[in-house]
């Protein structure tokens, strides 16, 4: 409804001008126009039954949010449809972006080992800054934390553009061997691991595919990228030709959940699996008639209904972004921001 009106708008107010002969170029660029889409994007009516309502009141009662470090830790306002950005983290290098624990306690991200050392390390530190912590000789590309914060699952880059898949113990900082030579890239995303924390599933060359941790072996899932595991442990989200499917883990059920151009991240769950978020271009009117430069919204869709719609502007497309309760952390970052 909020787009229909947007175009109403827009063709109500280029219509009179379009008759004066005025270049199309500088109807797209005048300040009025924007401020009149912007205005148009902003303000629909919030129906009580809707997934935006329906998580501003799981915010305000249990703190949920979703959260993201990237050159600082962020989390989103749903009431007011923004990020509250960013407090910066000690230890963690700026400009970087790192991985939020699915309790939204510990942050993980990279530190430089020594002032002068060129490689990038991992680093786990606390959301309000404390118990710093640095893993010499782990150089991550990628994190996914474990639902105990025990364990992190990352892709570990060896240079010359090869890498391992490894498991870190955070507390000993003992690795564990997923699968060695493989590329230099992502692997992993924020919600890799089964609830039990018995299995971890990755992308890798196209195909999703699940490691046992006890085993110690890889299994072929199905053809698909940035897999995630539903909290409730039923199914795995995966990407595949701009459709967003969902897939038993043992392999059975395959089912279509969305069909989305110019989606640009995996499915993020919700801790009760019933709402999903992902990252996707902005369209033009969306993104206030920008034809120069891509913006990216980050959207929630709740599944049983389809009910969809955005809650921040301007993020990042191909980051790590976590779901979580924490009503503590919602409470810091709005304190180191000001907003409380």
């Amino acid at each position: 409804m909020r787009t229909y009106l947007a175009i109403l708008t827009t063709v109500t107010f280029l219509v009179p001008l379009l008759s004066t002969g005025e270049p199309p170029t500088d109807l797209l660029r005048s300040r009025e126009l924007r401020s009149i889409i912007s205005a148009a994007e902003r303000s629909p009516a919030l129906t009580e039954d809707s997934v935006l309502a329906d998580i501003i009141r799981l915010q305000r009662d249990q703190g949920l949010t979703i959260t993201w470090d990237e050159d600082g830790l962020s989390v989103v306002d749903f009431d007011h449809r923004s990020a509250i950005p960013r407090a910066k983290l000690p230890l963690l290098l700026s400009k970087m972006s790192g991985a939020v624990s699915l309790d939204g306690t510990q942050v993980a991200g990279y530190f430089r080992a020594g002032s002068t050392g060129p490689d990038f390390n991992l680093g786990i530190v606390r959301f309000d800054g404390s118990d710093p912590r640095g893993y010499p000789g782990i150089a991550p590309i990628d994190f996914c934390w474990s639902h105990d914060n025990a364990s992190i699952a990352l892709t570990n880059s060896k240079g010359k553009r090869t890498a391992s898949l490894e498991v870190v113990n955070v507390a000993t900082k003992a690795t564990q061997l997923i699968q060695a030579n493989v590329e230099e890239r992502w692997h992993f995303t924020s919600q890799c691991w089964s609830p039990d924390d018995k299995q971890i599933v990755f992308e890798n060359g196209g195909t999703t595919q699940i490691y046992d941790l006890v085993s110690g072996k890889i299994r072929d899932l199905v053809n698909g990228r940035n897999p995630t595991w539903s909290p409730d442990g039923q199914w795995i989200a995966f990407f595949d030709h701009d459709t967003y499917y969902a897939i038993r883990p043992n392999g059975l059920g395959k089912k279509k959940l969305f069909h989305k151009k110019n989606a640009a991240s995996g499915l993020f769950w919700s801790p009760d699996s019933q709402i999903v978020a992902y990252v996707s271009l902005a369209g033009i009117l969306e993104a206030g008639v920008s034809l120069d430069v891509e913006s990216y919204r980050l959207r929630v869709r709740r599944l049983i209904d389809n009910s969809e719609d955005w809650v921040a502007s301007g993020v990042s497309c191909c980051i790590n972004y976590q779901w979580v309760k924490n009503p503590e952390l919602l409470k810091y970052i709005k304190t180191v921001d000001g907003t409380k």
